[in-house]
């Protein structure tokens, strides 16, 4: 799906998380990601603009230390490199 700016209702008030409160379940030596379970976020994030976030499968994605398998639509991967300001549905 085409990138697009603002907030979307597949994650609440996206424009409003704090990376401090994500819960790290997977990271990458190369690149950091971060990998929370979506339900988190209208409870635990605020304060900062979340950009160049990725919704992917659960099961195409390496997620070895996962501690318990959920749809989907519950994990996010917060790409934090470099910022985008687009959210992509992938």
């Amino acid at each position: 799906m085409e990138g697009h700016t603002g907030c979307t209702t597949k994650i609440v008030t996206l424009c409003t998380f704090k990376l401090s409160d994500a819960h790290v379940h997977y990271r990458t030596p190369l690149t950091s990601y971060f990998i929370s379970h979506t339900s988190h976020l209208t409870s635990h994030w605020q304060s900062i603009t979340l950009q160049n976030l990725y919704l992917i499968p659960h099961t195409s994605y390496p997620i070895p230390h996962t501690p318990y398998p959920i749809p989907h639509t519950s994990y996010f991967i917060l790409h934090t490199s470099y910022f985008i300001n687009n959210i992509y549905y992938l």
